[in-house]
């Protein structure tokens, strides 16, 4: 694949990052990057919107995807993403056939650490990342809001994936989940509101979380679920 069409790809339908009906460029200042610390805003590519993104730390993009070869629901495939930035995780989960997912591994800025572009057909349709989990002092996995705490760097006011946030399963220390990633028409370039299907997932052991979004349409609320539901993290 073109270097330039992966790097194009690399932060897509991002939470208070990059916002298009597919997918964008690298995020602003601030957010994960090869460049540890920077606060450098790479330049803005012909064709893409930007908008302003929280402070992050910064880290090396690396992330490996490889087929299992294990059992998957008609019409999906399992495949394994592990993710070497921070504490290695590895993630297994089924996505459907028809996707292709290719790692970014640049030293751009991103909204998630080591972020995978879903491709169909050849065209960046999605993408998924990781996140070291932050939690603000006194937060305790029995708070309502929780889940909130743990992915406040996908939270806020205009570009948040906290709606329909439903829990698909759950234990005293990990959560998968299914959500939409909406952003306001005020904040989109076309004025537009857009609400692409999600995935999040967390595991406090591991201390990361996962996160999937891509373009409306792509994900019917069933195979939503299956994702969600086949997702599992541990330490790579």
């Amino acid at each position: 694949m073109n270097r330039n069409k992966k790097v194009l790809c690399g932060a897509v339908l991002a939470a208070a990052v990059t916002a298009l009906s597919g997918c964008g460029t690298a995020s602003p200042a601030g957010t994960a990057s090869g460049n540890r610390e920077s606060t450098t805003a790479p330049a803005q590519a012909a064709g893409t919107e930007t908008m302003t993104a929280p402070a992050m730390p910064s880290w090396e993009n690396d992330a490996q995807v490889e087929e299992t070869g294990a059992g998957a629901p008609a019409g999906f495939q399992a495949v394994a993403v592990t993710f070497r930035d921070h504490n290695p995780i590895r993630a297994e989960l089924v996505v459907p056939q028809e996707w292709e997912l290719v790692p970014v591994n640049d030293a751009e800025p991103h909204l998630l650490y080591s972020p995978v572009n879903i491709l169909v057909d050849g065209e960046c349709v999605g993408f998924l990342g990781n996140f070291p989990i932050e939690l603000p002092e006194g937060t305790s996995p029995q708070d309502e809001y929780f889940y909130a705490a743990v992915y406040h760097q996908l939270m806020s006011s205009a570009a948040t994936w906290d709606n329909q946030y439903t829990p698909v399963k759950q234990t005293d220390t990990a959560c998968a989940a299914t959500c939409l990633a909406t952003y306001e028409a005020q904040i989109m370039p076309d004025g537009q509101p857009q609400e692409n299907p999600a995935v999040l997932a967390y595991d406090l052991e591991q201390g990361k979380y996962i996160g999937l979004a891509v373009k409306e349409g792509l994900l019917t609320p069933e195979q939503q679920t299956t994702v969600a539901e086949s997702l599992t993290l541990a330490a790579a």
